[in-house]
């Protein structure tokens, strides 16, 4: 079994390049409250690890898709990469200890706020979390519990990348005007531009993300970012 610092590694190296420890007494208040859902075994895990994606690491790791899988949601080949690959760390770096897995699957898990928490992330006005560093080409792809004692990932203070970006590319760029700086992101306003046939761009990519000069070099490539937007045209179908 190798250290946990090889285990970073090895995830990184997988495409999941972003990882965080909380203790269970330092959660966000929303957090606790979503956990007490679980099993009393289940809650008395001390430890809570994320697991996230950003830049085009995991795309390139996992070598994509097969064509139709967007569309077939009986399978899910990002979600089952992430799991076997955050199994794996389990097995190999943590030594086996006892988990309980919360995402993948249909727990009702804040991720959003537990990068927040660490001042991994922000709101940003396209509904999304911005990253200082990846901007918007990010996502929180694993989470489980574990019956582990690891140093927990200190926070950091950091100002979002939006509060000082003057030119706010992102809300001129949205063709529906569903982008705003001081309201919340129009999702039923884009959800039927996507869905209507007068949105082919619309359908495979986001202009207003696309626009945002935030971590740009992290851009997902175009395959990538299809696959991503096709899959959530889906579920608002």
């Amino acid at each position: 079994m190798g250290g946990v610092d090889q285990g970073f590694k090895f995830l990184a190296g997988a495409g999941l390049n972003l990882a965080a420890v909380f203790n269970r007494d330092t959660l966000p208040p929303d957090v606790k409250q979503s956990l007490r859902a679980l099993p009393a075994a289940d809650a008395k895990l001390p430890q809570l690890i994320l697991l996230g994606a950003a830049g085009r690491g995991l795309w390139h790791a996992m070598g994509g898709v097969g064509e139709g899988a967007a569309e077939n949601f009986s399978v899910h080949p990002v979600d089952q990469y992430s799991t076997e690959v955050a199994k794996r760390f389990i097995a190999q770096y943590l030594g086996a200890p006892r988990v309980c897995f919360l995402y993948p699957g249909d727990f009702p898990l804040p991720l959003q706020q537990l990068g927040a928490s660490l001042g991994w992330s922000h709101p940003s006005p396209l509904g999304l979390h911005i990253h200082p560093e990846f901007g918007l080409w990010f996502a929180w792809r694993a989470a489980f519990l574990a019956n582990t004692a690891l140093p927990a990932t200190p926070g950091k203070t950091a100002t979002s990348p939006c509060a000082t970006c003057a030119d706010k590319p992102c809300i001129t760029a949205c063709p529906v005007n569903a982008v705003h700086e001081t309201k919340p992101f129009a999702i039923q306003t884009c959800a039927a531009h996507r869905l209507s046939a007068a949105s082919p761009s619309c359908r495979s990519t986001c202009h207003a993300r696309l626009a945002c000069p935030v971590g740009a070099k992290y851009r997902y490539s175009a395959e990538q970012f299809a696959y991503h937007s096709r899959r959530a045209l889906g579920s608002l179908s």
